[in-house]
């Protein structure tokens, strides 16, 4: 299951918030990936709502490899990950162990980064009918 969300975010540019803090089953769509709002971050313009297409076939293989894995034992594989923190932690360990940097799975994007694919400051509100529809 880890697996599987280090796969996402590499594929889908996520933050290691994002990957270890999303609902799978929810966020998974045909074409990509819809983040809701993040209540685990701190800053405002982080924690807005994303729209994520899939860009490459690596995506959208992970997204039917995901689909997959995670839909057909929903309450098992909620059970088994375990709360964010297990996740968190049981991260840290395993990248401890193989000496792997973060980085090579994870994105380090600033808000104004963000801003900029977002087309504005104002996107998530423009956007808002759309998002409300997708969620």
């Amino acid at each position: 299951m880890l697996a599987m969300r280090l796969r996402l975010a590499r594929a889908f540019g996520l933050t290691k918030l994002e990957a270890l803090s999303m609902n799978i089953t929810t966020t998974i769509r045909p074409w990509g990936l819809v983040l809701e709002k993040n209540t685990l971050v701190a800053k405002g313009k982080l924690s807005e709502p994303r729209v994520i297409p899939a860009t490459s076939t690596y995506a959208m293989n992970c997204l039917d490899i995901a689909s997959a894995l995670f839909t057909s034992n929903s309450l098992e594989s909620t059970i088994f990950e375990g709360s964010l923190r297990a996740r968190s932690l049981q991260l840290r360990r395993l990248l401890q162990k193989l000496h792997v940097q973060e980085k090579i799975f994870f994105s380090s994007a600033s808000s104004q980064e963000r801003e900029s694919t977002r087309v504005g400051a104002k996107w998530a509100k423009v956007q808002k009918e759309i998002l409300k529809e997708s969620f």
